[in-house]
């Protein structure tokens, strides 16, 4: 499950109140370095001084690993911004939620 999020009116999460913020437009890469360097594995997500969310780790490495099916394209995924990786996990989410409705266990 996907606890990543972004929204673009705000969001409260408990996490506003950590020293490291991540501003929308930084890397992927950018972001992942911070984490492991910070040993800090979930961060808030600011743009323009406002709290728009939220990212985790775990959440940043399944976004590199999803359908991953040329080398090229997990270089590629490492220069999104995190609005675009979060935004982009959420349909993915999303899609996975709906394909489950759809498709229930035998």
């Amino acid at each position: 499950m996907i606890t990543s999020k972004i929204n673009a009116i705000g969001v409260k999460t408990k996490l506003v109140d950590k020293d490291i913020k991540i501003d929308a437009g930084q890397s992927v890469i950018t972001t992942l370095e911070i984490m492991l360097t910070s040993k800090e594995f979930e961060l808030p997500v600011f743009e323009f001084g406002v709290c728009i969310g939220e990212v985790y780790f775990k959440d940043l490495i399944l976004f590199l690993a999803h359908n991953l099916e040329k080398a090229d394209l997990f270089t590629h995924k490492l220069n999104y911004t995190i609005d675009s990786a979060i935004t982009i996990l959420m349909k993915i989410s999303s899609d996975e939620l709906t394909s489950d409705h759809n498709n229930p266990a035998q």
